[in-house]
This record gives structure tokens, sequence and C-alpha cells, in this order.
């Protein structure tokens, strides 16, 4: 994705979260952060989310598909997570949702948004599965491949057309599902209480 793609989507994402009452930042206005591309409060609601973009003109030939990652390398060898994997310690920033963007000239853009284990999820299977469908030739192939999914019928390839329809058909609920957003808690809220309630709680012995 280039960084003119890249701030196309986000500024995307947020003209609909603020059409669905959401307040947004960008929270790489200053400085790149990673995990996390916005921040997004409505009422008590708090909430950040990793945006990935793709070009979706007539001329690319992944027009009709969402990417979770351009590569899968970082999982299939080193076992690294697809998304929350870069935690510093000077700032600990951790995505909720993940927003997915295909943008296109004098076209609407579509936009999947998924809870951010479910993105995971996603994304590992699709990895999994493709780097287990060995090349025309019979050999293995690289695992320098992106973990994409199909969001319109025409980008289910016919050569793998169940599997592809599997997952167009898992991520399709999600395609421009703004309501996703904030059903689920806050991870570090939920941190917190638990952390509150462990130190409160005294376990006394059984007589």
């Amino acid at each position: 994705m280039s960084s003119l793609t890249k701030a196309i989507c986000e500024n995307l994402v947020i003209i609909e979260l603020l059409r669905h009452g959401w307040h947004a930042v960008n929270l790489n206005t200053v400085n790149n952060t990673p995990n996390a591309d916005l921040i997004a409060i409505k009422g008590k609601k708090r909430i950040t989310i990793q945006v990935k973009g793709m070009d979706g003109n007539e001329d690319k030939t992944f027009r009709h598909h969402i990417a979770f990652s351009r590569t899968c390398k970082g999982y299939l060898i080193d076992g690294e997570p697809f998304f929350n994997s870069k935690i510093p310690s000077s700032i600990q920033v951790r995505a909720d949702y993940f927003v997915g963007v295909t943008q296109a000239k004098n076209v609407a853009a579509t936009f999947l948004i998924l809870p951010i284990r479910e993105a995971e999820r996603t994304a590992r299977s699709i990895a999994k599965w493709w780097y287990a469908v060995p090349k025309r030739n019979g050999g293995r192939r690289s695992p320098n491949f992106a973990s994409q999914v199909a969001i319109r019928p025409e980008g289910i390839k016919k050569n793998h057309q169940k599997k592809e329809r599997y997952f167009y058909e898992k991520v399709h609920p999600f395609i421009n599902k703004w309501s996703v957003l904030g059903q689920q808690s806050d991870p570090s809220q939920k941190r917190k209480r638990r952390k509150k309630i462990t130190s409160r709680t005294n376990f006394a012995p059984r007589a």
C-alpha cells in the first residue's frame, strides 16, 4: 500500500466514523504509531483501529479484495501475529478493530469492519490454507504472499472457488457493517477491572 493510498483510506474511514457518530483522531499525524492508526470516541466508548487499504481501480488485479497483510512470512515462519505485533516500551497502543478499505476513482469505497481477534483468526486461516496449496509445478510456495479476502463475488478465483467462497461468506456480514464498532468491551478497561477485582479478593482457607 502506497503512502498516498494509506492516507486516502485512513481519511475515508475517518469520514465514515464521523457519519456514524464517532469522533476520530489519526494517531499517525505526528509520528507513525505502531499497531493502530486511529482512535475513535463515542460517548463513554473509546476504540482504536488498524486501517488497511487497497487500490480498487480497474487496472488492479486484486481490486475486489481487502488485504489483512502484504506478507504472511512473519506469521508462517516466525509465528508473529498479524496485528498488535509491535509493542514498544514507550507507548502501549493495541488495535481493537480492523477496518479494511478498497477505494477507486469515481466509485464508492467498500469497508470491511472486524473485531481485531476475528481479523487475526481470518488472516491466519487464509495464510495457512494458501501456504499449503502447492504451486503449479508442485513446489512449495513462498510465504511472501498477501493474506487477503474477496469482498465481492467477482474476486473469487475459479480454480479455488470452494475455499475462497468460504472466506468470502465468512466476512460478507461485516462489509460496511459500522454497527460492529463498540460492541466489544475495551480490552484495556477489561484488564483494569480484572486487576482491581483480583486485588480486592481475599481467598480464606477452608476450615
